[in-house]
């Protein structure tokens, strides 16, 4: 009988492997003092898969280079930037480090302990975990997610007040998530959705109220090319018009 091997698992078992021989040898530190150029910091971050200290530490969070490029550039020399996720991580100390306010939400709390720990965003990373039901008013296109329901997760933003600059979409429900957090979305504001090129996001990213800019590229933590969208709702310039 054939034994079937999840690639990806064994892919980050294969460079966990590599990175320890690397540290044996010092090689990873060497590689550590390049990481200001991209093809290094790539390089680098192959051996953070799934390890979220490891990542963290490269200062990147986990979108296509070209979408983290522009949402850089965007920040620019802003100033009161108000940041809204679904989704901690690396990105959570990325933003921690450029903008003025960071309200993350996460599903894990085991997760969402780890990240506290190393970020110190404190009270401001809520963990808002799904609850279980046989009809989800919200549910997850994740595997293994069937049967929980993630509207108390989407709906986390009606906590706070006003408006955000920046929301990032790279957690559960992310369909839901993009409907809600449009709503909440300050006027020039934008919004980071990772991983747009699944299928399951097709409905909600077509919508032809909406301005996509995709940014295929290579990615931190990724061996392949991954999809990030910078959405922008359509202002109609008839807008008040008489």
């Amino acid at each position: 009988m054939t034994s079937l091997v999840d690639p990806r698992r064994a892919y980050v078992s294969v460079m966990r492997t590599i990175r320890g021989a690397l540290q044996r040898t010092g090689a990873l530190k060497l590689l550590d003092a390049r990481t200001d150029r991209r093809w290094a910091h790539w390089a680098r971050s192959q051996f953070a898969i799934y390890d979220f200290e490891d990542l963290a530490a490269l200062d990147s969070p986990w979108w296509s280079y070209d979408s983290i490029d522009e949402v850089d550039a965007w920040l620019g020399d802003r100033t009161d930037i108000r940041a809204f996720e679904w989704g901690s991580g690396a990105s959570t100390i990325w933003l921690l480090k450029r903008v003025d306010e960071l309200i993350s939400i996460e599903h894990d709390a085991e997760f969402a302990n780890s990240v506290r720990d190393i970020s110190g965003v404190g009270e401001n990373l809520l963990t808002i975990e799904p609850t279980t039901s046989s009809n989800p008013a919200i549910p997850s296109g994740r595997k293994g997610h069937d049967g929980l329901d993630f509207s108390d997760y989407v709906n986390a933003i009606d906590r706070f007040d006003g408006s955000f600059d920046l929301i990032c979409i790279d957690g559960r429900a992310r369909t839901d998530c993009l409907r809600k957090g449009l709503e909440r979305l300050a006027p020039g504001g934008i919004v980071v959705f990772d991983n747009s090129d699944r299928e399951r996001y097709a409905s909600a990213l077509n919508d032809n109220e909406l301005q996509i800019e995709t940014h295929r590229s290579w990615a931190p933590a990724l061996p392949t090319k991954s999809s990030t969208s910078i959405v922008r709702p359509i202002v109609s310039s008839t807008k008040g018009a008489s």
